[in-house]
C-alpha cells in the first residue's frame, strides 16, 4: 500500500449531522457546536445553541 504524504495539512472532523433546522459539527480540537440555520433579513444566519468544547473528534 502506497503511502500519501500530507504535509502538515491533515485535518480529522466528523460528518455533520443535520436534522433542519439544526446542524451539529465537530472538529478537531474545536469541540462540538450544534448551531440552528434561520434567515433574518432575507439573509442565512447560524445562531448557536450549544457548545462542548470538551468533546472532539
Amino acid at each position: 500500500m502506497k503511502r500519501i504524504e500530507t504535509k502538515g495539512r491533515a485535518y480529522n472532523t466528523a460528518t455533520p449531522l443535520v436534522h433542519v433546522p439544526t446542524v451539529i459539527y465537530a472538529g478537531s480540537g474545536r469541540g462540538t457546536k450544534a448551531v440552528k440555520i434561520e434567515i433574518l433579513n432575507e439573509k442565512y444566519t447560524a445562531r448557536e445553541l450549544w457548545c462542548n468544547p470538551d468533546n472532539a473528534v
